[in-house]
């Protein structure tokens, strides 16, 4: 279980990182994409967490 929310939240790091850094071209790349990575870790982090709650309330 925690195997695959790890993955998932690469994945979800990677596609925000990526999508991040298109839709703000304004800013240049590197910055940008520095900023969305930490956004996206900041929000994986909450997400596993929530994550690992449900799954051992349900145990």
């Amino acid at each position: 279980m925690t195997k695959y929310v790890d993955w998932v939240s690469l994945l979800f790091m990677l596609i925000y990182a990526v999508s991040d850094a298109i839709v703000f071209h304004a800013d240049s790349f590197w910055p940008g994409a520095i900023k969305s990575l930490i956004v996206a870790a900041v929000l994986t982090a909450i997400i596993r967490f929530v994550v690992k709650k449900i799954y051992q309330h349900k145990r």
